[in-house]
This record gives C-alpha cells, sequence and structure tokens, in this order.
C-alpha cells in the first residue's frame, strides 16, 4: 500500500491496495487520522518513529508494527517512509507498507522454540557447539558457557579460556584432530575445572563432521554434565 501522510498525521493518499490487504476503501481512510488504525500498543513508538522523520527532510526509515483491518483484526505491517515535507506535489511523509503478518508469526514462533530448548539444556545441562574449521571460531549456546563457567560476552567461545579449563587438553584436541582429519568417532569424557568457581567437573562430548564435497566444513557437538549421574552410578 502507498500512502502519503501530512505533518499531523492525516492520510491524504492511500492507493486502491489497502482494500484488497487491509479490507479499506482509499476513501474510508482518506481525511483520517493514521493513528486510528496504529494498534495502540504500537502507538507512542510508531508516533515517536513519524516524529524523527518530520524533523529531517528526505531522512527515510523503516518501522513495524499492527495496522487494524476492516474486520477488526490487526496485521503486523512493515512500514518505509520518506520525508517529503519541502517537495510541493507530496507536501507530506510518502510511504509504502505491506502485511507481514506471517513473518511475524514465524519469528514467535522461532523465539518460542528457542525459548524451550534453552529451558531443557538448562534443566539437562546439556549445551551445543559448532566449530567452524575455516576459521578457527567455535560457535557455542548459552548452556555450553555455562558448564565452562564462561560468562557469554559472544556468541563464540574464547579457545584460550577453554582450553585452561581442561586439564588432559592434549587428548581433548588429539580426539577433535582425529576426528577432522580421520573422521574417527568423537566421543569422549573429560574433566573440567570451571573458571567461575574451579569446580571440578565431568564432561561427556559427542561430536560429527559436516561435509561439502567431500571436504571437512564444521564440526558440530554436544557436551553434557555428566557430574551428578556418575556420582549416583
Amino acid at each position: 500500500v502507498i500512502v502519503i501522510v501530512d505533518q499531523h498525521g492525516i492520510n491524504r493518499y492511500k492507493s486502491t491496495n489497502i482494500e484488497k490487504i487491509f479490507g479499506w476503501k482509499p476513501e474510508d481512510v482518506i481525511g483520517v487520522s493514521t493513528w486510528e488504525n496504529i494498534h495502540p500498543d504500537d502507538l507512542e513508538s510508531t508516533q515517536k518513529f513519524f516524529g524523527k522523520l518530520m524533523n529531517v527532510p528526505d531522512s527515510v526509515g523503516t518501522t513495524e508494527c499492527r495496522y487494524r483491518r476492516k474486520d477488526g483484526s490487526y496485521s503486523w505491517i512493515e512500514f518505509t517512509g520518506t520525508n517529503l515535507l519541502h517537495d510541493p506535489d507530496i507536501n507530506g511523509l510518502l510511504g509504502n507498507y505491506h502485511d507481514i503478518n506471517e513473518r511475524k508469526q514465524t519469528e514467535e514462533a522461532l523465539k518460542e522454540s528457542e525459548t524451550r530448548l534453552k529451558k531443557a539444556q538448562s534443566v539437562a545441562k546439556i549445551g551445543n557447539w559448532e566449530y567452524d574449521i575455516a576459521t578457527g571460531t567455535v560457535w557455542a549456546s548459552e548452556q555450553a558457557f555455562q558448564i565452562y563457567g564462561l560468562e557469554r560476552t559472544s556468541p563464540y567461545l574464547p579457545l584460550d579460556k577453554v582450553e585452561a579449563c581442561i586439564p588432559d587438553v592434549q587428548r581433548v584436541n588429539k580426539a577433535l584432530v582425529d576426528l577432522i582429519q580421520k573422521n574417527k568417532k568423537y566421543d569422549i569424557e573429560f574433566e573440567v575445572h570451571r573458571k567461575s568457581d574451579r569446580k571440578a567437573t565431568l564432561i561427556h562430548s559427542l561430536a560429527e563432521v559436516v561435509f561439502n564435497n567431500e571436504v571437512p566444513i564444521k564440526i558440530l557437538g554436544v557436551i553434557h554434565d555428566i557430574t551428578e549421574q556418575r556420582k549416583f552410578e
């Protein structure tokens, strides 16, 4: 939908697509404040966004908010606007917006899934990691950091600090090299002295190689704190 909004937030123009997508005819909303169809919870942030654009000629910005359909329901929209108040042919904010409801639902579902995974890993004391062979960097989940007693200030494990936590680091590194070079099974247990409190923790780690045209490019692995399990056994 293409729209022109004046400096007071009044709709001066709406393209005909608004009826196809949101049910309104252009004449239903032209001359009406655009704020009437913005969800109350999004009104303040959307007005601030418009206010910033209105203060700077030719400024461009994008925001997301919920827009009311004619049937009373709300859909998420992505709005991009340009300040053309100085242009006599426009004399307002020229913008376009489209329905992103399906995308937002997917994002929410993914966020909920990630929250559940974090909780499950926390309860089970399991973390996962990915080693990029080309860059030598290791991405790790939040629980993986906690198992090593490290603060997660970035998504990547500081390898020097991880190695400092492992008394038998040579055996652990050799197992990783054998996995990459020989595709040898990586299924090991080793002790970790957590950096945060130096507490001795027993770890079980599994990993496998990801290949691209028979070239190893990545290692996918998990680490499991089995300290309590071993005590019970």
